[in-house]
């Protein structure tokens, strides 16, 4: 088991997960939902490393890391929703079209809605690790 990457992988979701709460206080919306996609991007790393005993792979789709870590087929339909809603800031994130735009069409309210889900994505995921 590379608990060590485990460890390493869920200290860096929990990070990114209190950066993305300090963004939506700031009202820096776009980058919010960055750090909510890459929270349970972080996570599921874990559990790569944790189920498939590898190092995770350096990429960023978050159903593909789910299936990668055996725990896709686990996720609810709501699930699945807040992964592909996640997906699409981890683009945006990256590569802003309209940096100060897309963070005005962002709103607190739907914003703080994702960082919900996200946390309750991030703590299944968890769950199924028997964190």
């Amino acid at each position: 088991m590379k608990t060590h990457e485990k460890e390493y992988w869920l200290y860096l979701a929990d990070e990114s997960l209190e950066t993305a709460k300090i963004l939506l206080r700031e009202g820096r919306y776009l980058h919010c939902g960055f750090f909510c996609h890459l929270a349970v991007e972080s996570a599921l790393k874990g559990a790569i490393a944790e189920k498939s005993q590898i190092t995770p792979p350096k990429v960023h789709a978050l159903h593909f890391l789910a299936k990668k870590a055996g725990i896709w087929n686990e996720f609810t339909k709501n699930e699945v929703s807040i992964a592909s809603n996640l997906q699409s800031f981890q683009i945006m994130g990256r590569y802003p079209k309209n940096p100060k735009e897309d963070n005005y069409r962002l709103r607190h309210s739907r914003i703080n809605f994702l960082l919900t889900e996200t946390e309750d994505l991030l703590c299944s995921i968890k769950q199924k690790l028997l964190i």
